[in-house]
């Protein structure tokens, strides 16, 4: 399942400085773009790349202009899901990371109005938020018979004759499909892999096989290449009285009774296997009653009631206890406590003071956990979960240092209150 619930300040600044950029007779072509330059899996400086950018600017216009463009093996991480496993995510070189964006700002005019209102991620004025809106909208009105379902290993399965062959129909220059084209067969290279070939004595090549399922996951036109392809899909199931809210490759059908639920469930199986054989995740995917709550990307949300998921909250409490755990005391207990609650400060608001300094996001604390969060109207929650955090600052100033502690003590020493960033982040950017 997707979990939204971690931000990243680098894409916060790309998003921020992204802007529509001019489209020639239809034409695609590399635009000199000034925005904010992404760390590259080729372990290119970004500093001596910035000197030299108009050089390399001016050699990315030229190689796409003559449909010369070959995207550089992708490098690929895994990182931990909170329901346990792992997400590959595909990391691109900063040239590459260019390339995609021009191509992104090409194909979303072209690509976005396809999309219904079911689709809430990877497009501008949408997100997260407005897919627990439409599901509590749902709820609310009675609609509490969801199949709640996942696409079997989507963004590793999807067809490339079947995606390719519904961007063949948009009116897009050739040298864009064709870039799609490649962007999909692109090789991948994990860490391991790169680290023996550079190793290697003398230094060997690593493999580089051209992809034949799936899309880069983490790319910068990914998302959007996914609503596309599952843009007939939505359509399909959005037939009749059925509610239907989709968050890349996790979605919700709200209905009426538990027949159309199940009704649904067949339909969304179809729907599928019909776009190159895609599955529904057969341990992911139920019909359940929703009287009580559902969970959807990071959110509980019932009827009269939007929570954060038992599961995120773990894992923010996980993160908290790890940050005293590994912290090393100092003889001085004041001074030990300020350093502690400088610590929690960034797991509680975010890197506060690098969005501020760089202009990252337009609402500062919108990057913090709870900022994700700020739609909950469980406020209880947040306030039980304030008070957690003290209890365990209390036990470790006591382990330590033999000292009672109380929380007026913590907000001299600086530590932020979860429930007050909650209100900051609820409040409009220029009184936050």
């Amino acid at each position: 399942m997707i979990d939204d619930s971690s931000h990243c300040p680098h894409r916060a600044r790309a998003e921020k400085n992204a802007s529509p950029l001019p489209v020639t007779d239809g034409k695609f072509d590399f635009v000199h773009e000034d925005a904010y330059l992404p760390p590259g899996a080729d372990r290119q400086d970004r500093k001596i790349f910035e000197k030299q950018q108009e050089q390399h600017f001016r050699a990315i216009h030229r190689k796409v202009l003559q449909d010369r463009w070959i995207f550089s093996p992708f490098l690929e991480k895994s990182i931990p899901k909170i329901a346990g496993g792992e997400r590959i995510i595909s990391l691109a070189t900063i040239r590459d990371t260019l390339v995609q964006r021009r191509l992104y700002e090409y194909l979303y005019p072209i690509v976005d109005p396809l999309l219904s209102d079911a689709c809430c991620a990877y497009r501008r004025g949408s997100g997260a938020h407005n897919a627990i809106k439409q599901i509590r909208n749902a709820l609310d009105a009675g609609y509490v018979h969801v199949l709640d379902a996942d696409i079997k290993s989507f963004f590793d399965r999807v067809d490339h004759e079947t995606l390719l062959a519904i961007a063949r129909d948009l009116p897009i220059d050739e040298r864009a499909l064709r870039l799609l084209q490649i962007y999909l067969t692109t090789p991948r290279v994990t860490s391991e892999d790169r680290r023996k070939a550079d190793s290697a004595k003398p230094r060997t090549k690593y493999s580089r096989e051209p992809r034949t399922l799936g899309i880069p996951q983490g790319g910068v036109i990914s998302g959007m290449l996914a609503n596309l392809l599952l843009a007939s899909f939505d359509k399909e199931m959005q037939q009749g009285e059925d509610i239907l809210v989709r968050y890349a490759d996790d979605f919700l059908v709200c209905c009426q009774t538990e027949q159309a639920a199940n009704d649904a469930d067949v339909r969304a199986a179809h729907a599928l296997d019909a776009l190159g054989g895609l599955e529904l995740h057969p341990d992911k995917t139920a019909v359940r009653d929703a009287t009580d709550g559902v969970d959807f990307v990071g959110f509980r949300i019932g009827r009269g009631f939007t929570r954060v998921r038992s599961a995120n909250l773990a894992k923010f409490k996980k993160g908290i206890r790890e940050v005293i755990d590994t912290h090393k005391p100092k003889t001085d207990s004041n001074w030990d406590l300020r350093r502690l609650s400088r610590r929690l400060s960034y797991k509680i608001q975010g890197p506060i003071d690098e969005i501020r300094k760089h202009n990252l996001a337009k609402h500062p604390h919108h990057r913090s956990w709870i900022g994700f969060y700020r739609i909950v109207d469980d406020e209880k929650q947040i306030k039980n979960l304030d008070r957690w955090i003290r209890e365990q600052i209390s036990r470790y100033v006591w382990q330590q240092h033999h000292k009672k502690v109380t929380a007026k003590h913590m907000r001299e020493a600086g530590l932020p209150s979860l429930y007050g960033t909650l209100w900051k982040a609820r409040k409009p950017p220029e009184s936050a």
